[in-house]
C-alpha cells in the first residue's frame, strides 16, 4: 500500500497561475418561451409555528411544439459542447487560446445559424419556442491581471484537490463529473505549470483504470483508493501554493512571463 503525503494542512495561499496568452468569453446559451407551467386545483397548505410553510398542489406542463422544444434543446447542448472542447471553463469565463478562437468561433456560428433556423420555423408556425447563441469576448484589465491569475490558480488547485479526492474515496461517478471539469486545464497555463498539470491528469486517468480494475474483482471502494499512488496531482496542487512566510514553494518557471492578454 502506497503512503500518499499529507496535503491537508496546505495553506490557503495560491500561486499565481501563468497564463497563456488567450481570451476570456461570457456566454448565453439558452432556449426560451413556448412552455408554461400551470397549476392545477386549490392543492393546500399549512403555516407552522416557525413560520415556515409546507404546500402541496399539482402542476400540468404545456409545450406549444414538442418538436422546437426538443430541437431547441439539442441546440444549446450543442453550442457549450463546442465550448468545453475548445475552451477552458473558468470562473471568468471561458479561456481559449488566441490561435484556436477563429475555429471555435467558425463551429459556433453553424450552431448560432442553427438557432436562427429553429427561430424563423418556430414564428411561422406561432410557437413561443427560441434559441438564443450569443458569445461575447472580455478583457481584463491591468490592474486585475494578477487577481485574475490567483483565481484561476485557485481553480486549477480546486479541480485537482477534486479528482483526487474523488479517487481516495472510491467515486468513480463523482469521478467522472470532476474529470469533465479538469480535463481543459493544461489549455490555461504555460512552462512547468502546464506541465504539472498534464502528468497530473495522466496520473488520474491511469488510477481512474487501476481503481476500476480492483472494484471489478470485489475490492471494496474506499480501500482500493487508499491503495492509489496520488502524488503527481498532489505535486501539481503543491506547485499552485505559496508558503505561508511568502516565499514560492515551487521553482518556477523563467521563460515564463505574467499573465498577458
Amino acid at each position: 500500500m502506497t503512503t500518499n503525503p499529507d496535503f491537508s494542512k496546505i495553506p490557503e495561499i495560491t500561486k499565481p497561475l501563468n497564463v497563456a496568452r488567450g481570451i476570456f468569453y461570457i456566454v448565453e446559451f439558452s432556449a426560451k418561451g413556448g412552455i408554461a407551467y400551470k397549476r392545477v386545483g386549490k392543492g393546500w397548505e399549512e403555516e407552522h409555528e416557525d413560520l415556515s410553510l409546507t404546500a402541496e398542489f399539482t402542476t400540468r406542463k404545456e409545450v406549444d411544439h414538442i418538436g422546437l422544444a426538443k430541437w431547441s434543446r439539442q441546440i444549446v447542448n450543442s453550442a457549450y459542447n463546442v465550448m468545453e472542447r475548445h475552451c477552458s471553463p473558468t470562473p471568468v469565463g471561458y479561456w481559449i487560446a488566441e490561435e484556436n478562437a477563429p475555429k471555435m468561433l467558425a463551429e459556433l456560428a453553424q450552431v448560432k445559424e442553427e438557432a436562427s433556423k429553429l427561430n424563423g420555423h418556430a414564428a411561422s408556425v406561432g410557437s413561443g419556442r427560441r434559441a438564443y447563441i450569443d458569445i461575447y469576448a472580455m478583457k481584463v484589465g491591468e490592474e486585475n491581471l494578477e487577481a485574475v491569475a490567483k483565481r484561476l490558480a485557485q481553480t486549477v488547485r480546486d479541480r485537482l484537490e477534486s479528482l483526487r479526492e474523488d479517487l481516495v474515496n472510491g467515486d468513480l461517478n463523482a469521478y467522472a463529473t470532476s474529470w469533465k471539469r479538469a480535463k481543459n486545464l493544461p489549455k490555461l497555463a504555460t512552462g512547468i505549470q502546464a506541465e504539472s498539470i498534464v502528468l497530473a491528469l495522466e496520473a488520474a486517468r491511469e488510477s481512474r483504470s487501476k481503481l476500476a480494475e480492483a472494484i471489478k474483482n470485489k475490492k471494496l471502494p474506499a480501500e482500493a483508493g487508499k491503495a492509489l499512488d496520488l502524488t503527481a496531482i498532489e505535486s501539481a496542487i503543491f506547485l499552485f501554493t505559496e508558503s505561508v512566510n511568502g516565499a514560492a514553494a515551487v521553482i518556477e518557471d523563467p521563460t515564463v512571463d505574467n499573465v498577458v492578454f
